[in-house]
């Protein structure tokens, strides 16, 4: 899993170099995890300083190397640096297919996930929800997919009387019960995410990555934005916001971050409780893209976002070739490491070759 490490600022300010003290999760109380607006301490929302946003402008940008790309958020590097969440450790493989599956089990699960998250404030931990309404072969695959959950859930239980129940309890850790919470659904976009992107990649011939728990901040450690997942693809930015609570309707905020950060056509927010009218709405009236996680709409709307963006680039580059067709492009200095670095490798891979093969020379 790629994931975003605490990067330094692109500026050589003083002031701007990173503390090195990473951030713990457990302190960032949910009202700074979720502000949207640029805090107002270090002049931060003075808009008419600050504006411009990260611009990639390159003629070889789809071979930039992601992390130079991530370094583009950072549109006021004197009092802003990127730090990735100190608990975002690698998540192995078996846990992002147990989010997938939870995910796509829809509303199956819908019930047991939401009697958990009522149980965590009691700390009992416990859960019995009715399955009448549920076909036999429902039941036995609600039973089988809680059973497969080792880890978060033990103890399942599917009753034979009436009326027919299932229960269980949750395994009390921090992690699941930060997975339970909300966090099975971001695992299961981001990899649903990743596999997206390194297709597209593959198949335009760009270079693409996807960053988990994004934090921007200042060099006090006070949080500015935090964001679920950064795409890099093409040397391009893309933001996903994921919402799989029932209660949030701050759908104001975001419009903050996307003139920020001037992604226009780059910011998607997911969520999973509103339907088609609604999202319409909040797409007419503020103005960027909102999807479900019902079916297949999380992976269409990611894909048809990526691919037209890759078309804005390249027809942003062939409006620039024929506007200036005397002028040669130059790489920028973000890929002339990149293209050093690849020099270095290949001369020493050529070295060791003839190490090998004994050749003097």
């Amino acid at each position: 899993m790629v994931k975003a490490k605490a990067l330094i600022p692109v500026s050589e300010d003083p002031h701007a170099v990173h503390s090195g003290r990473p951030l713990s999760s457990g302190s960032l109380s949910e009202e700074r995890r979720n502000a949207g607006e640029l805090k107002s301490s270090d002049g931060l929302q003075d808009k008419g300083k600050h504006s411009q946003g990260p611009v990639i402008s390159s003629p070889y940008v789809g071979k930039m190397e992601p992390r130079k790309v991530l370094d583009s958020l950072l549109w006021n590097p004197r009092c802003m640096m990127i730090q990735e969440e100190s608990q975002s450790a690698e998540i192995p493989e078996s846990v992002l297919s147990l989010a997938e599956e939870m995910l796509d089990a829809g509303d199956l699960i819908e019930d047991v996930v939401d009697a958990l998250r009522k149980s965590i404030p009691s700390k009992k931990y416990q859960f019995t929800v009715s399955v009448d309404h549920r076909s036999k072969e429902e039941q036995k695959r609600l039973s089988s997919l809680l059973n497969s959950m080792t880890g978060v859930i033990a103890n399942v239980y599917l009753s034979t009387g009436r009326p027919t129940t299932i229960s269980g309890r949750l395994i009390g850790s921090s992690r699941t019960q930060a997975f339970i919470t909300g966090r099975y659904v971001e695992f299961a976009l981001y990899n649903k995410a990743r596999r997206i992107v390194e297709r597209i990649a593959r198949e335009h011939d760009v270079t693409g990555t996807v960053f988990r728990n994004v934090m921007i901040t200042n060099p006090e450690n006070v949080i500015i934005n935090e964001f679920d997942l950064v795409i890099v693809l093409g040397g391009e930015l893309y933001i996903i916001e994921i919402k799989s609570g029932k209660n949030f309707s701050d759908f104001d905020k975001y419009i903050q971050i996307v003139a920020n950060y001037r992604l226009e056509d780059r910011f998607l927010l997911v969520t999973g409780t509103l339907g088609k009218e609604q999202i319409e709405r909040i797409e007419y009236f503020c103005g960027y893209a909102v999807c479900g996680i019902d079916g297949h709409a999380f992976e269409e709307r990611l894909e048809a976002m990526l691919v037209q963006g890759l078309k804005n680039q390249e027809l942003a580059r062939m409006q620039s070739a024929e506007e200036n067709p005397d002028e040669q492009p130059t790489l920028s200095e973000a890929d002339s490491e990149v293209s050093e670095d690849q020099d270095k490798d290949q001369e020493e891979t050529e070295k060791q070759n003839q190490a090998e093969q004994g050749d003097p020379s």
